[in-house]
């Protein structure tokens, strides 16, 4: 089993505020598609837009189901999130402030029987600080 979800998040782990993504930041959908891309990259049709321009991307309303091995699954909307154990790798991106929110990412990473492998701090035009945190199933 090869198959990695990326979402992100502020450090409340907010993702969206009123139907809204909290904010758009081109340079960490490039750094997620090069490291992490696979053969296919699935996402919902909220999040087309951030993958314009990327080959292999299949647009579904349920990327996580949808997602087969050795492949990416980006995900934006708290309520499509389910069936975390279907993967073995889980990437996060964390923003360097905090938004408003009304959808969060609640799952404890750590229960699901997942550990971080890495952290890695990084700069964007829109934000000084965005952390890269990298988890592998145990």
């Amino acid at each position: 089993m090869k198959k990695t979800i990326a979402l992100c998040i502020d450090p409340r782990g907010g993702m969206r505020f009123n139907k809204r993504r909290q904010v758009k930041d081109v340079e960490v959908i490039s750094d997620l598609v090069s490291r992490f891309g696979g053969e296919k990259i699935y996402i919902s049709p909220f999040s087309a837009k951030l993958f314009l321009g990327c080959e292999n991307v299949e647009i579904c309303d349920d990327p996580i189901s949808a997602c087969e091995e050795n492949s990416l699954c980006f995900i934006e909307e708290a309520s499509l999130l389910h069936n975390l154990d279907s993967f073995d790798t889980i990437v996060v991106y964390v923003w360097g402030l905090n938004y408003p929110a009304d959808e969060h990412f609640t799952y404890d990473i750590s229960s699901l029987g997942f550990k971080r492998i890495s952290k890695d701090k990084m700069k964007t035009q829109i934000h000084e600080k965005v952390t890269r945190e990298v988890y592998k199933i145990t």
